[in-house]
C-alpha cells in the first residue's frame, strides 16, 4: 500500500511541475494583451507600432494580441489589415494564427485581411546587414562605397576593402620540369 501511495504522490508532483510553465504562458499573454489595451487607450493613432512591437517581444502570443489591439480600436477593415500586416511582419511563422484571430473578431473584413497577408507574402521584411556581406559593400567610405573611389555605391577597386590599397599579385612562378631522356637509368 506504501508503494502506491508513493507512486501517487510523484505522479501528483510531476503533474503540478508541468503546469507550472503553462500557467507562466498564459501570464505572459495577458501580461502582453493588458500592455497593448493601455498602450491604445493612451494613443490610439500608434496602433500599428503597439502591435508590431508587443508582436516582437511576445511571439507565443500574437493572436490575442492582435485580437486585443482590434478589439480595443474598434478597427475599421483597413485598420484591421493594417494590425494583421504589422503582426505578420513581426511573426512571420504564425500568419495561419494570426488571421484565425482577426477573423474572429472582424470577420466582415476577410478580403483586406487576405490583402494584407498577399502583401507581406509579396513583399517580406528585407533580412538585417549580413555580417558576412563584405566590408563597405554600398556603404559608406572605403574603395567601394560611397564617396571611395568606385563611384557612388558601386564595388571599385580591391573589392571594397581598404585595409591593402593598391596590392597587386604576380601569378605565381611555375618552373618547367627537368626532361627526362631515360626513364630507366642503369643500375650500377
Amino acid at each position: 500500500m506504501k508503494k502506491y501511495a508513493h507512486t501517487s504522490l510523484v505522479a501528483a508532483a510531476f503533474a503540478l511541475i508541468s503546469l507550472v510553465p503553462s500557467a507562466l504562458a498564459q501570464t505572459d499573454t495577458q501580461t502582453s494583451v493588458q500592455n497593448v489595451v493601455n498602450a491604445i487607450a493612451a494613443d490610439k493613432s500608434k496602433v500599428v507600432e503597439i502591435v508590431s512591437e508587443e508582436s516582437e517581444n511576445n511571439p507565443q502570443a500574437v493572436g490575442e494580441i492582435v485580437k486585443a489591439a482590434i478589439m480595443a480600436t474598434e478597427a475599421s477593415k483597413e485598420l484591421v489589415a493594417l494590425i494583421v500586416e504589422a503582426a505578420a511582419r513581426a511573426v512571420p511563422d504564425s500568419v495561419t494564427l494570426i488571421v484565425q484571430f482577426a477573423l474572429s473578431v472582424a470577420p466582415d473584413a476577410i478580403v483586406e485581411i487576405n490583402a494584407a497577408i498577399a502583401n507581406v507574402q509579396a513583399n517580406p521584411t528585407p533580412p538585417q546587414s549580413n555580417p558576412l556581406d563584405f566590408p563597405n559593400e554600398g556603404g559608406e567610405g572605403g574603395q567601394g562605397g560611397q564617396g571611395g573611389q568606385g563611384g557612388e555605391g558601386s564595388q571599385g577597386g580591391d573589392g571594397g576593402n581598404s585595409l591593402l590599397p593598391n596590392i597587386v599579385i604576380d601569378a605565381p612562378v611555375v618552373n618547367d620540369p627537368p626532361v627526362v631522356t631515360n626513364p630507366n637509368p642503369p643500375v650500377g
